[in-house]
């Protein structure tokens, strides 16, 4: 189950919002927010954002 950063991070990739703006928003850096994205791909056993958007979908998360 992902948290709700994550969750937010999904909504926002559907969404079509940039890693600056999504960085600016969660109030981190873009290197950081990458490092976040990146778990967030490996707990969905992915590499890009649309496979995330895929596999969350699978699990109903969004």
């Amino acid at each position: 189950m992902p948290t709700d950063e994550g969750r937010n991070l999904l909504a926002l990739f559907a969404a079509g919002v940039k890693d600056d703006a999504i960085a600016r928003q969660f109030g981190i850096s873009t290197r950081t927010l990458r490092r976040r994205i990146k778990d967030l791909y490996a707990g969905l056993g992915t590499t890009n954002r649309f496979g995330a958007g895929v596999a969350a979908a699978r699990r109903h998360w969004v």
